[in-house]
This record gives structure tokens, sequence and C-alpha cells, in this order.
């Protein structure tokens, strides 16, 4: 049971007012007739009050439940349309879908970066063969052999 702070119910602030009009009439500031006319609008402002706010708190918890329905149901007949009847099992499916695309990505990244090794290699050994003196053939250990 949720209980609420003293502040927070009708009853409480009923009471106030009430006591308010009794101190005023104690007091003086009221006649008996003005209290009595006064604490009775009290209660009924109060009791209105209370009506407004539990219509309004009704209605919105209505709210919430028809939109959890919706959803829930909404989320049923497109498990039955994709033929699954359990969230583990879309979540599985996304799961190994992430799993290999992954393994995609890394695949790809590994052929970017041989492609790039070789290119330097070929690179490398195009300035061996540059800097080579004229009738000399080099070959991919870097020596250099002298044609006859």
């Amino acid at each position: 049971m949720n209980v609420k702070n003293g502040f927070l119910t009708s009853e409480f602030w009923v009471n106030v007012l009430v006591q308010v009009v009794s101190i005023s009439a104690l007091l003086g500031f009221l006649t008996p007739e003005d209290a009595d006319k006064y604490t009775k609008a009290a209660v009924q402002v109060g009791s209105l009050i209370a009506m407004v706010l539990s219509a309004m708190r009704y209605s919105s918890v209505r709210t919430v439940v028809k939109v959890q329905a919706a959803k829930e149901q909404a989320n049923v007949e497109c498990a039955e349309t994709v033929g699954m009847v359990k969230d583990e099992a879309v979540e599985e499916m996304a799961n190994k879908l992430l799993v290999e695309a992954h393994k995609r990505a890394s695949a790809k990244a590994k052929r970017a970066q041989l492609k790039k090794i070789m290119d330097d290699k070929n690179r490398a050994a195009n300035v061996v063969e540059s800097k080579s003196p004229p009738g000399s053939v080099t070959v991919e250990d870097g020596k250099e052999y002298r044609e006859k």
C-alpha cells in the first residue's frame, strides 16, 4: 500500500481550512454563523478538489494502461508475422546479425591492411630497381646481379 505524506492528502487541507475558520471565530474575526458557513464551504471545496484530482488520476492511469496493452498487442502481432513467439528469439537473431557484421568489417579491415603492406612492398621494390645501375637486374632479396 502506498502511504502519502499528510500534507499531500485532501483530508489534511480540509482540516486545515476548518481549523483556520474555527480559530478565526474564537478570536472574534468571524461570527459563529459565518464560521459555520465557511466550514461548510471548505468541506465542499475540499471534496470538489478531491473529486477532480481523482478523476484526472484515473484518466491518466487508464491512458497508460491502454497504451501498454496496445504495445503488447503490436509486439504479439509482429512476432506472429515474423513467425516468432518470444522476444528472446528476436534478440538472438539480432545478436547473430551483429556478430556477422563485425566479422565482415574485421575481414574487410584485414584485407585493407594486407593490401597496404603489399603496396608498400611493391613501392620499395620499385625504388630499389630504379637505383640500380644500367645493365643490372635486381632480385627481391635486394641483391644485384650484372648481366654479361
